[in-house]
């Protein structure tokens, strides 16, 4: 009982841990998935005070086919109840490497006649080519906002409509990216 949007009580605290397994379901090279397993231990803890809702997760996505490409996942948010039926939604919802890689390249370098370094020769001409070490540090920590609503129109189903804004320029992301759906419990 850690995220519950409709609540009678004046305030609650729910702490829960979870496990989820993703395994590789559609083709890499169409960009549908990473096409490696990952299993991610997770731990989540919410507290309600009256309308708002206050909530919190954490996990490590752990990569069975690279280790080296393993995450740790973790978001927050609260939930606002508008009416009994209607709630509003802010979170910040975001992965990073566990590890940081280093790479580097050797590239040519080039002193023009001036004495000053190009990195392209110029039509000028080029005295004495040399070459330069480049690194540079491997990280990504994907972020992002998601405003959005949930809604109970009766019973047991709840739809939410969500938008999500990237934070951080890592990865490959639309500026905004829409999603609904429709929840049912039994």
């Amino acid at each position: 009982r850690v995220h519950r949007l409709f609540t009678d009580r004046v305030r609650e605290f729910g702490l829960a841990a979870g496990l989820s397994l993703r395994v590789p379901t559609g083709s890499e090279d169409d960009f549908q998935g990473l096409g490696d397993p990952t299993l991610t231990p997770f731990l989540s803890a919410a507290f309600e005070h009256g309308r708002l809702n206050l909530h919190a997760t954490s996990g490590i996505e752990y990569n069975f086919d690279d280790s080296d490409r393993s995450r740790i996942r973790y978001g927050a948010g609260v939930t606002l109840q508008l009416i009994e039926q209607i709630a509003f939604l802010v979170d910040v919802i975001g992965s990073s490497n566990l590890l940081t890689d280093r790479t580097g390249v050797t590239v040519p370098q080039f002193v023009s006649l001036r004495g000053k370094v190009d990195q392209l020769p110029s039509e000028a001409g080029v005295n004495l080519p040399d070459f330069l070490r480049v690194n540079r540090k491997l990280s990504t920590d994907i972020i992002d906002l998601a405003l959005g609503f949930k809604v109970s129109p009766f019973g047991t189903v709840v739809g939410f409509a969500t938008v999500f804004v990237p934070l951080s320029d890592d990865g490959l992301r639309a500026d905004a990216i829409p999603a609904v759906g429709l929840e049912m419990s039994f």
